[in-house]
């Protein structure tokens, strides 16, 4: 195994469901998560303990060490990803140590050190309502945000 490259692993989560995730392999049965589990409460940059079955798939043992963000999430139009300004806002959320995921199409994931939440939620949430006013009314505007906390 190779322990520099993320790969894409098939991973049993506690309740029973499967779903493939990228992971960085770390050493033996651990892994850092390159990308949140939509499944389970594992999320990007979760440290997990894995055992790896006959047929290949891990099954998650417990989350090691959290990433230490806070995520985050929306649910927005596909138009409001084609925004300038938001892309902005995501590469500073990059350039500030967090890291960003839209899945399912159309849901955003934003993973931000502490003590960079508040700020960030009350400028993209401006921002979103920027957008939605120069769009046609409800266009970009989803349920959100909604706070999760990794740091413990």
């Amino acid at each position: 195994m190779d322990s520099k490259q993320a790969q894409v692993e098939k991973i049993i989560f506690v309740d029973g469901y499967q779903e493939e995730v990228l992971a960085m392999p770390l050493g033996p049965n651990l892994y850092r998560l390159e990308e949140s589990s939509m499944l389970s409460d594992a999320r990007y940059h979760d440290v997990i303990e894995v055992e790896r079955q006959p047929n290949g798939v891990l099954r998650l043992v417990r989350v090691v060490t959290p990433s230490g963000l806070k995520t985050t999430t929306w649910i927005l139009q596909q138009t409001v990803f084609e925004s300038e300004r938001i892309k902005l806002l995501l590469d500073k959320v990059v350039s500030g140590g967090g890291a960003w995921e839209i899945t399912f199409g159309g849901v955003l994931m934003v993973h931000l050190p502490l003590g960079e939440v508040p700020l960030f939620v009350k400028v993209f949430s401006d921002e979103l309502t920027k957008l939605s006013k120069l769009r046609a009314q409800d266009e970009g505007v989803g349920n959100g945000p909604n706070t999760e906390d990794r740091s413990t």
